[in-house]
């Protein structure tokens, strides 16, 4: 996935993108907001596919949160390389114990355990193997 890699703010700031510049290229579409202070310059001559923006969505989430998540149903599919066809989602699914509180925008928390054995990683991210991705959507 070259050329889709998520850039915090900091990143944005280290080219010389202020805030208000900032505002202006999300305005025109040049840049995209991931979640809260992660953002994606996608190529002007070639959109991502949906299953590219699904891993962005993904990268984000990881690049902010505290714990690794561990990606599954339609977001581990993207990935395995799995086509992922229709419009982009913009929420991530991940797993989550059964007891861990709370909810975040933009994730779609499945609530459960999963064995080592279903866990692997693509994108050095953690996510369902391909079986139990199969299996979950």
């Amino acid at each position: 996935m070259s050329g889709y890699t998520p850039l915090t703010r900091d990143d944005l700031a280290a080219d010389g993108v202020g805030s208000s510049a900032l505002e202006r290229l999300l305005g025109t579409g040049e840049v995209v907001r991931l979640r809260p202070g992660v953002y994606l310059r996608p190529e002007r001559d070639s959109a991502p596919k949906p299953e590219e923006w699904i891993i962005a969505r993904a990268q984000a989430l990881a690049m902010v949160s505290r714990e690794r998540p561990l990606f599954s149903h339609l977001t581990a599919a993207a990935l395995h390389g799995l086509p992922v066809h229709g419009p982009p989602s913009p929420k991530v699914h991940v797993i989550v114990e059964p007891r861990r509180p709370g909810a975040a925008t933009g994730v779609v928390r499945h609530r459960g355990e999963v064995p080592l054995d279903q866990i692997v990683e693509r994108h050095g991210l953690r996510c369902t193997s391909l079986d139990r991705t199969l299996a979950d959507i």
